[in-house]
Order: C-alpha cells, then structure tokens, then sequence
C-alpha cells in the first residue's frame, strides 16, 4: 500500500512539474485581433495574434513606461521609462 502511495505522489508531482509556465495559456476565440504588449525591464514591444504566435516587434531604446498603442497609421506610440529614484514609472 505505501509502494502505491509513492507511485501516485510521484505521478501527481511529475504531472505538476511538467505544467505550462510560459507562452499563451488561454485564447478566447470569441473575439478578433492582436495583443499588443511591451514587458517590463524589456526594450523590445510585441504585436501577437490570438494564437500566440509573433506578428511583429519593435526595438525602443528605453524601457517600457505604463502605456503602448498602435496608431490607424501602424506607428507605435509607447511611453518610456526614464532614470528617476523619485518616480517609478514611466510616462
């Protein structure tokens, strides 16, 4: 009975530790268009359909701030992060 016992937690534990951490974990075919996001400490803005997968990327030369959008036009307008030890944030 304790040799079964084993077995199950090893299975569960196994199970655990083989789950998703990275990647695109839901997808909500219910609604069109892209996700558009920029990470945090990253200087690199992403533009991924609803599958995850790249449409395309921007390389900025600062930080990300609060805020990224993608204009009618297709320019990226994205706020930055400045160097400030008052301020966290960007802006």
């Amino acid at each position: 009975m304790k040799n079964l016992i084993f077995l199950v937690a090893i299975f569960f534990a196994l199970g655990k530790s083989q789950a998703q951490t990275i990647g695109l974990f839901t997808n909500n075919a219910s609604t069109d268009g892209y996700v558009l996001f920029a990470p945090n400490f990253a200087n690199t803005t992403y533009l991924i359909d609803k599958c995850g997968y790249q449409v395309h990327s921007w390389v900025g030369t600062r930080n990300p701030g609060q805020a990224v959008y993608l204009l009618e036009d297709g320019t990226l307008l994205r706020t930055g992060r400045v160097n400030n030890t008052t301020i966290n944030g960007g802006g």
